[in-house]
Parts: structure tokens; sequence; C-alpha cells
């Protein structure tokens, strides 16, 4: 599931999820799983979601609760799929994510690969500037896979503006 590895003076949870279509959900909670690995006081945490199409915010969320004294996450979002196309989906039946605060105090660095502009990344770029209130630094890279969402960039541009002390990067 993950691995642990020190960069510098800091400890790197690195994890591989995987969106399994059609599965139902597990029967371990991530809390659970994280109790096996050897690493767990990390203070970075850097996610690859292979989602195809799911929505991912729940679950960061859930993540990010284990571990609120990360400095640093990076999420790279690998989508095959455009958008989940199941009515009776889980990835959103917890939708309440996208109102959430979660107290991120030591989150400085937020680094966001495969960008669409898909209002659940809106919303989970939204979470972390309200959640993190020493964040420093931002960079979104966008995905080669689909054409952006007009909609979303324009919003992601705003919340950019409207957070000027943090430097951010859209590349």
């Amino acid at each position: 599931m993950g691995r642990g590895s020190k960069h510098g003076h800091e400890r790197v949870l690195s994890l591989v999820v995987v969106a399994a279509v059609g599965e139902e959900p597990a029967n371990r909670s991530f809390e659970q799983e994280l109790a096996q690995l050897p690493v767990t006081d990390f203070s970075a945490l850097d996610l690859r979601l292979w989602i195809g199409g799911h929505i991912f915010g729940a679950l960061v969320l859930q993540l990010l609760r284990i571990r609120t004294t990360i400095r640093r996450l990076k999420v790279v979002v690998v989508n095959w799929l455009g958008s989940c196309s199941s009515e009776n989906c889980h990835c959103d039946q917890l939708g309440s994510w996208r109102n959430e605060h979660i107290s991120l105090p030591y989150l400085e660095v937020v680094e966001f690969e495969g960008f669409h502009g898909a209002d659940h990344e809106v919303d989970f770029l939204k979470l972390l500037f309200r959640s993190a209130p020493m964040l420093k630094g931002m960079t979104i890279k966008q995905t080669d896979l689909m054409p952006p969402n007009k909609k979303g960039c324009q919003e992601l541009g705003s919340i950019f503006e409207a957070n000027a002390s943090v430097k951010c990067i859209w590349v």
C-alpha cells in the first residue's frame, strides 16, 4: 500500500491508491491499514491516485485526518475516464466533505498534478486553503489527458487571487 522514505529531514509516506471499479467498500479503514506500515511519523504525504473518474476528496480528507501534522502534501491524480458514471457509486456519498474544516496547522506546501478543473477538485483545493493557515506555496499542474474545465479553471484563478499571501503557481 505504501512506503516511507527520508528526504532530507522529512519523512515521506508515499501511497498509491487505485480505484477498483464495481468493488464494494473495503472492510478495513485507512487508519487500520496505516497502522501496519513501518512509518507513522511522516511529515510529508505523497499520494498517487488512479481514480478512474471517481471523486477523491473524502478519501484524501480521511487520510489527512490521520496525520494532521504534515508539512507537505503532493497529490498526483491519474484520471482515465473523465467523471464517475455510476449513480450509486460510494465515491461521493460523503459529499459533506466539501464543506468540512480540518486543522492542518503545519501544512506549508501543496503540489497537485493532474488538475482538470472538475468541481470536486476545486472544492478540494478550497478545503486546503481554509484548513492550512501556514500554507506558503501551492503548485497546480493541469492534466494533459483531457481538456480543462473552463469554469473550474476560472474559479481556481479566483481562489488564487483571494489567497494572495500564498505563492501559487499554475502550469
